[in-house]
């Protein structure tokens, strides 16, 4: 038998407040490790809060590195490895 009518609120700042925590900041930093680590050795990583999550940024450090991703696509192919 199928439930009908069934509501879900979201407790929007409790959302909220979960991305923002640090167990998923200290999560994503360490998957964005990984995929750096994956990518090579001349890669950054940059984690921070926005307004309303943690995100975390993987950037190239040099020229060479930047060609390396326009290239052979390094660093989008290192994706993989932050699961």
């Amino acid at each position: 038998m199928a439930i009908k009518d069934v509501r879900i609120k979201l407790n929007s700042s409790g959302i909220v407040r979960l991305l923002q925590s640090p167990e998923v900041s200290r999560e994503l930093e360490a998957r964005g490790t990984r995929i750096a680590t994956a990518a090579g050795n001349k890669h950054d990583v940059n984690a921070t809060v926005n307004r309303d999550r943690a995100v975390v940024f993987v950037t190239t450090k040099d020229t060479a590195a930047r060609k390396a991703e326009a290239e052979q696509r390094r660093l989008s192919k290192a994706i993989d490895a932050g699961r």
